[in-house]
């Protein structure tokens, strides 16, 4: 199963952001009698920067926040129904070096599930 998948290319100190975010609405409270919707965000968002070194070699900087929606519960309050989502996921960040033209596989796992990342860094 692939969570996420992105491919970017940015230059020497900028970000290369990345969002793959889906909204979900739910029922999230009551107020004088009327429920309260709110969205709940749920997938990857990750960025990486990349610097050149002065011996020619590439650092990476990269963070990645994955959000799953676990199970959704609901709860009665009076005769109203509401939501309370329960997520779970993963946060990853890292700063590596890569030699121009390499890469790198990293693996994660996190809450039994196994998440593998792959860089590439090629200096142009």
């Amino acid at each position: 199963m692939v969570v996420d998948n992105f491919a970017g290319s940015t230059t020497d100190g900028h970000t290369q952001p990345h969002s793959n975010i889906s909204l979900i609405k739910y029922r999230d409270s009551v107020t004088k009698g009327k429920t309260n919707m709110a969205d709940l965000a749920l997938g990857t968002k990750a960025s990486i920067t990349p610097h050149i070194t002065s011996d020619g070699r590439i650092s990476l900087r990269f963070n990645v926040d994955y959000v799953e929606l676990e199970k959704m519960e609901t709860v009665k309050v009076g005769n109203f129904t509401i939501d309370q989502p329960r997520t779970g996921g993963f946060k990853h960040a890292a700063t590596d070096i890569l030699a121009s033209g390499e890469k790198r596989e990293y693996k994660d796992l996190d809450n039994g599930a196994e998440y593998i990342y792959t860089v590439s860094a090629t200096k142009q």
